[in-house]
Parts: C-alpha cells; sequence; structure tokens
C-alpha cells in the first residue's frame, strides 16, 4: 500500500470510530432516558397502590358503620 492509501484508510477508520462513539452516546442517552421512565412508572404504580389502599381503608370503614347501622335497626 503506498502512502496515501494509508492515509485514506487511516481517515475512514478515524471517521468510522467518530460515528461509533456517536452511537455509543446515543445508547447511553437512551437508556438513561429509559431507567427515568421506569422509575417514573414505579412511582406512579406506588401513588396508585396507595389511593387503592386508601380507598380501599375507607370502604371498610363506611362498611363498618353501614353494618352497625343495620344491626341496630334489628
Amino acid at each position: 500500500m503506498n502512502d496515501s492509501m494509508v492515509e485514506s484508510r487511516e481517515q475512514e477508520l478515524k471517521q468510522e470510530i467518530i460515528e461509533l462513539k456517536a452511537k455509543i452516546d446515543k445508547l447511553r442517552l437512551g437508556r438513561r432516558i429509559l431507567m427515568n421512565l421506569l422509575v417514573l412508572q414505579e412511582q406512579q404504580q406506588l401513588v396508585q397502590l396507595q389511593e387503592l389502599e386508601l380507598m380501599v381503608s375507607s370502604l371498610k370503614e363506611h362498611n363498618a358503620k353501614l353494618r352497625k347501622m343495620l344491626l341496630c335497626k334489628d
């Protein structure tokens, strides 16, 4: 190989390295975004669970009051 071919190949490889580094950066960013979305989803599910638990507790209290009222009428 002559010098110009070596230099040309070297430039191609350098460009390929730059492109691969850019792809890696994009993949890392995508991974961070997905991890953040996963954390957000877990937090939302926890909030929903807490809301449902509160609702169930409230309904149990309400049912207990209704049961008491029915028993008192007899």
